[in-house]
């Protein structure tokens, strides 16, 4: 295995140390920014010429592509030989267009479709990237497109044969759902969720029956400050969801809510509920029970928001998790009516069956509308 020293340690390096670490053996770390040492847990030198290990590379990790000229040119001068730089956005982040790369007498070097392309200034990089490797990302972008397009399609039959699924893989509404019919159903309830939690700094978000948590991952995990916890019945959704959808301002949980509602330390109550989809799974009882124990874990302005089903009275169910649907927009309303003072429904003709809700004692973001 090759000895390497990387020169750069900062978000860059950590987003493909990794990489380097299958490849090659690091043998030291350079970075101007000593104060990166504590914060990296890495012994960081200033210098080059301080990395005494023997070393077959040095690999320039750093985002920023104007930079990498001038540390170049620093390794140059403390001779470093050419053959010995690997620039490391070039060879991890765009190793799908460009082949291959030197530094040959001080200047940059590419391959890309076979062709060699000598850049001599940072304008005639930025030329050759946007000339060359644009229209070819593009192209197999369109190509890895229709692919997944074919993929979901497949995964949309195979999850829907037979008995239709309690909850599906929202990457179908993704890749074939959306692209091939604009359906956008699936991302209407996310958006009304995100109006409610914006309303709050720093928002703590409970979400009922989050599934495998997709709505978490692509919509409200970059809420800034957000901490969230997501309940489902279904072990396997959530194992799915730790493994997938992870992150560090995220729980989790397995849990029957309607018996219970865990608590954890320092996040007793929510300023959000979220509870999409499934109220209709439940009978007066427990969706009573249900009910109570949101209003027991939300904050005293908090709210909660999210979906439920409506089916007309000459409707046939055919989805047996579809138990107890409401008939009208004014049963929604009703029903939270019980147990929050403001409450906001919203139904349309496109959205084919569902009303989206926010109910809380304190003042909602439509109260005016």
């Amino acid at each position: 295995m090759k000895r390497v020293i990387i020169y750069g340690v900062g978000k860059f390096c950590e987003k493909y140390e990794n990489a380097v670490k299958k490849e090659f053996e690091i043998v030291g770390y350079v970075d101007k920014n000593k104060g990166k040492e504590k914060r990296n847990n890495k012994y960081i030198v200033s210098n080059i010429d301080d990395c005494l290990e023997a070393y077959d590379k040095v690999i320039i990790m750093v985002g920023d592509i104007n930079v990498v000229s001038e540390i170049v040119k620093e390794l140059l001068a403390h001779g470093v030989i050419e053959t010995k730089i690997l620039i490391g956005k070039l060879y991890y982040e765009y190793s799908d267009c460009i082949e291959s790369h030197v530094i040959s007498d001080g200047k940059l070097k590419i391959w890309c479709e076979g062709k060699q392309y000598l850049l001599s200034s940072e304008e005639e990089y930025c030329q050759v990237m946007k000339t060359v490797c644009i229209p070819l990302l593009k192209r197999k972008s369109s190509i890895l497109e229709k692919e997944l397009e074919k993929i979901h399609e497949k995964l949309l039959y195979l999850e829907w044969l037979g008995e239709n699924p309690l909850s599906h893989d929202h990457n179908i509404d993704i890749y074939y759902r959306f692209p091939k019919w604009g359906i956008f159903d699936w991302g209407e309830n996310a958006i009304f969720n995100s109006r409610a939690i914006y309303q709050f700094n720093k928002p703590s978000v409970l979400e009922l029956g989050c599934a495998d948590a997709f709505y978490f991952y692509k919509f409200y995990s970059f809420i800034d400050g957000i901490r969230y916890v997501g309940y489902d019945m279904d072990v396997e959704k959530i194992e799915w969801a730790r493994d997938h959808y992870n992150k560090s301002n995220a729980t989790f949980i397995v849990c029957d809510f309607v018996n219970e509602m865990p608590y954890m330390q320092g996040l007793e109550r929510f300023t959000n509920i979220l509870w999409n989809d499934s109220i209709q799974m439940f009978d007066e009882q427990e969706k009573d029970l249900i009910m109570n124990n949101i209003k027991n874990r939300l904050v005293e302005n908090g709210i909660l928001s999210g979906s439920a089903s409506i089916a007309r009275e000459d409707e046939l169910i055919t989805w047996k998790y579809c138990k107890y649907p409401f008939r009208t927009r004014e049963q929604v309303e009703k029903f939270l009516s019980k147990y929050f003072k403001n409450v906001f429904v919203y139904t349309d003709n496109g959205m084919k069956g569902r009303a989206l809700f926010m109910a809380s004692d304190s003042e909602l973001p439509f109260n005016n509308y």
